[in-house]
């Protein structure tokens, strides 16, 4: 197990178990945790654990503009 796979991991559980009663910060806990799992299928060539993370990330996008930001301009 890698030093940057650690901290992915820790990133991911500890932005998730602080924003769990909040979808939009699950969202955003999300839009930090995806990078950095890309950024490590990346380092060691896995094309499925690339693919997965460009579809989450690319999630996350539609879910924050769907609901975040079309919640903030209709206040």
């Amino acid at each position: 197990m890698s030093k940057y796979e650690i901290i992915a991991q820790s990133l991911g559980i500890i932005a998730m178990a602080f924003s769990m009663p909040n979808a939009a910060a699950v969202r955003k806990a999300a839009w930090i945790n995806s990078p950095a799992w890309l950024i490590y299928n990346s380092l060691n060539f896995s094309i499925g654990g690339i693919l997965r993370e460009v579809f989450s990330i690319i999630s996350v996008i539609i879910g924050i503009l769907r609901h975040d930001v079309k919640k903030a301009n209709n206040q």
